[in-house]
């Protein structure tokens, strides 16, 4: 399942075949569309779950695959979030077992960066349970081998083998990286700021901005720079600048830590 740039996933919806029993889950996305269904087995008696693995492509979305005990094997992707107004990533997912009529169930809950969140209910193989806390699995009553446990404070699934609990998925939450981006300048040079003059003992100022972003979207200013006799041709990042280097301006996307210095032509 491939989610072209620019569209997020908004929810999921899930629906019954009734003549396989099967459970179809589709995600929807933002532009109003929605996935080819996935088909997520219905339990059998005698079968059970015998392994979950994941994994992370090289556009960095988790593949999740689950392998049942007769061979059959079936798998969904969560897409990578998207940053800013064209995507949601995901921040954190939470796992709750049906009771009552949903009894065999399990949802999960996905929580999005924008305050949304949507869930995906699907069926459990009949021989396995799963069961959810606050942290690592303890001694749970009852609990046998190819049961499983959600850690729904670090968002780890467990299986239990041979007696014990053995994590096997632990789902990403999404990172924010930053770089610094630090201007330096001469002694003989004045800095300044929406027109307010920079104090620094190092003639440094430094800025931590968000991977990907630029000054402009993030409403900071860039510094101005005063030389007597001299006119301000803006920031480089060396400190010779020549044809083949670019000017740093508000609007430079930042995807790395800079350090950048001023630099001036003279003025007669």
């Amino acid at each position: 399942m491939t989610i072209p740039n620019g569209i997020s996933v908004v929810g999921y919806r899930t629906e019954s075949d009734e003549s396989s029993g099967n459970t179809l889950l589709y995600f929807q996305y933002s532009d109003g569309h929605e996935s080819e269904p996935i088909i997520i087995p219905q339990g059998k008696a005698g079968t059970s779950i015998a392994g979950i693995n994941a994994s992370v492509d090289d556009e960095g979305n988790t593949v999740i695959e689950v392998v049942m005990s007769d061979g059959q094997k079936f798998s969904f992707k969560v897409p990578k979030g998207q940053k800013g107004e064209t995507g949601n990533g995901i921040v954190s997912v939470t796992g709750k077992a049906g009771t009552g009529d949903q009894e065999g169930t399990y949802t999960l809950t996905f929580t999005y960066t924008n305050g949304d969140t949507s869930e995906v209910t699907f069926s459990l193989p009949t021989t396995s349970q799963w069961y959810q806390g606050e942290g690592e699995p303890g001694v749970i009553a009852g609990v046998k081998d190819g049961d499983y446990y959600f850690d729904t404070q670090g968002g780890v699934i467990y299986l239990r083998e041979n007696g014990i609990w053995v994590a096997k998925i632990t789902i990403p939450t999404e990172t924010v990286t930053t770089y610094t981006v630090q201007f330096h300048w001469n002694d003989d040079e004045v800095i300044t700021r929406n027109a307010q003059p920079v104090s620094s003992s190092t003639n440094t100022y430094s800025y931590t901005i968000e991977k990907g972003q630029c000054f402009a979207t993030v409403g900071e200013p860039v510094p101005f720079a005063v030389k007597d006799g001299y006119v301000f041709q803006g920031w480089y990042t060396t400190k010779t600048p020549n044809v083949t280097n670019g000017t740093f301006t508000d609007l430079t996307p930042v995807s790395g830590d800079l350090n950048l210095y001023t630099y001036f032509v003279s003025a007669a």
